[in-house]
């Protein structure tokens, strides 16, 4: 089974038409096998896109739009794609928030290069579909960083996480994507 539009280029019995989804929670495991305890090749972060080929037993297996990378990921992780983003996190790592204040409650701890959709501001705080950012840790998605090799570096001290893309844990690919995705440069894991 392939996605409709790979037919005659790749060679398959059958084709179907994908249902592109986003990722609608922090961050979701791309998996092997359609299980929470299968091996985490890769993680989607909030707002990128994942083509959905199949959906089953509350499992979506499909292809991460941003690398390509091809797994199955938890179906309640993914919606319906909203509006383009207008910002990406640029900090390590930031929370949302319920409302437009440092005090109330967070409803998520969002990771670099996670994508945002603007859809209102209030004072130095940023509404989104995730809750309320910080502005100061958010950059317009056409602005990217200089130097992929600083944004590396601040990922110094972090755990390895096999298949981690985030600032509580990334591997080896998921630190070099990270630093280049900041800086405005696709990356393959």
């Amino acid at each position: 089974m392939q996605a409709r539009s790979l037919e005659g280029i790749v060679p398959a019995t059958r084709y179907i038409d994908t249902n592109m989804c986003q990722t609608i929670l922090p961050s979701a495991a791309l998996c092997r096998a359609p299980s929470p305890a299968a091996e985490q090749l890769d993680q989607v972060l909030f707002g990128e896109l994942f083509e959905v080929l199949d959906e089953g037993d509350g499992w979506a297996f499909g292809q991460a739009k941003r690398d390509g990378y091809v797994g199955y990921v938890e179906a309640g992780a993914l919606g319906e794609v909203s509006i383009a983003p207008t910002h990406r996190v640029r900090t390590l790592r930031t929370y949302a928030f319920s409302a437009p204040s440092i005090k109330a409650a967070p409803t998520g701890l969002y990771s670099m290069n996670a994508m945002i959709a603007a859809e209102g501001q209030e004072g130095r705080f940023v509404k989104a579909a995730g809750g309320w950012f910080v502005q100061e840790h958010l950059a317009p998605i056409d602005r990217a960083e200089t130097d992929y090799v600083a944004v590396a570096e601040r990922f110094v001290g972090t755990p390895y996480l096999w298949g981690g893309r985030q600032s509580p844990g990334l591997d080896c690919s998921g630190l070099v994507q990270q630093a280049f995705y900041a800086s405005g440069r696709a990356c393959p894991r």
